[in-house]
């Protein structure tokens, strides 16, 4: 059984939530409680999934509310449900919650988010390192990076495309731009999100509010974080998985990018865990793949451990399966169009991915394969 905690100061809509998810009340145990206090105490001595919380109430508001729970109970899921809010209380909630809702929100939207992003908690089985995960509100982005791009801003030097090709080269800054335009923190969702378009949408006021505030939502790594090869790695597998998706025809092939960064993050996302890039699982003479060691480890691979934080925090479904699969495509049952040109590149960008040539012969792609594969070699040597 799910436990969802519901908080919020109006009875009304509590009874409105539950009336909403009757019809799940077979898999889903719904308890409400009137304030984020009561929602505290209620936490400290209950077991709770999810945690849906409305953003305005009196004495201590939504994003009070789940920063504390996301600091006592980090692997829960943390959700706002809200109006209208100012800038400053959507950026407060952006750092505590997972995933923002707008009001008036139908029952179909809210049974999404919670299904999504309780069994993305579910596929992480390891508690430790579900908790960690879940209580991220960033994830680390190289310092050099992080560093030339605040230098840009604070010059107010470049377009709007430009710093959105920045960001693009940042795997924390696309992800955490993807959960934020995803869900409902800045305007309507949306599901195709490359930093570029996002910021065409939204302007460089994003921008500004991630990376100059001091709110949480980025930070520089620290010695646990990426190295600037990391980092090429990422946008070179990013940039080759949208050039494979233009030529595939893949309707938004920027998505396959976005994909494809996202999924590397595993490895820095591990690594924090495990307390430095070069302290890997795999480490200490073990022989065995990075990969059969976290599933060793940890029931689940690097790859498969960053699509289930992008679930957690809303991004769309078919970049968050191309991120999940991406290692071993043959094992999603419908696979999304980003998927091949996401596998392929990374797998030409990464030696320790192997091609899954069942994926690749089922699509008759082994061939084109073997050329990019060729033509790669040929231009690093």
């Amino acid at each position: 059984m799910i436990e969802i905690l519901f908080v919020d100061d109006d009875e009304l809509i509590l009874a409105g939530q539950r009336r909403m998810l009757r019809a799940n009340r077979d898999e889903w145990n719904i308890t409400t409680r009137p304030g984020g206090a009561e929602g505290l105490d209620y936490l400290a001595e209950n077991p709770v999934d999810i945690v849906i919380s409305d953003m305005r109430m009196p004495q201590m508001d939504g994003a009070t509310f789940l920063g504390r729970v996301r600091e006592r109970r980090p692997g829960v899921i943390r959700v706002i449900l809200s109006g209208q809010s100012d800038d400053d209380s959507t950026v407060r909630a952006a750092s505590a919650a997972h995933q923002f809702l707008s009001k008036p929100c139908n029952a179909e939207q809210l049974k999404t988010a919670i299904r999504r992003g309780v069994t993305a908690r579910q596929r992480i089985p390891h508690e430790a390192l579900r908790d960690f995960v879940c209580g991220l509100a960033s994830c680390p982005s190289d310092q050099e990076l992080l560093r030339n791009i605040k230098d840009c801003l604070e010059a107010d030097s470049l377009t709007v495309e430009q710093y959105g090709e920045l960001a693009a080269r940042d795997p924390a800054l696309v992800l955490k731009v993807a959960q934020l335009v995803s869900t409902s923190f800045f305007g309507a969702p949306q599901h195709h999100i490359h930093p570029s378009q996002a910021l065409q949408l939204f302007g460089v006021d994003l921008m500004r509010q991630l990376i100059l505030e001091e709110n949480g939502m980025v930070r520089p790594a620290g010695v646990a974080g990426p190295t600037a090869e990391f980092t090429s790695v990422a946008h070179d597998c990013a940039q080759t998985a949208t050039r494979l998706a233009v030529e595939y025809g893949v309707c938004h092939p920027e998505d396959a990018g976005v994909a494809a960064t996202i999924a590397q993050l595993g490895d820095c996302l591990l690594a924090e865990f495990a307390g430095g890039m070069d302290k890997s699982p795999a480490a200490d003479g073990d022989s065995r793949s990075p990969f059969s060691t976290d599933l060793a480890t940890y029931g689940l691979d690097r790859f498969e451990l960053a699509a289930a934080l992008a679930e957690i925090w809303g991004v769309p479904s078919h970049i968050a399966t191309t991120a999940r699969f991406i290692r071993l495509p043959s094992q999603c049952k419908s696979p999304p169009p980003t998927l091949l040109p996401a596998h392929m590149a990374t797998v030409l960008h990464r030696h320790d991915v192997p091609a899954d040539y069942d994926f690749l012969d089922a699509r008759q792609e082994t061939e084109r394969f073997r050329q990019l594969r060729a033509a790669n070699l040929a231009t690093a040597q």
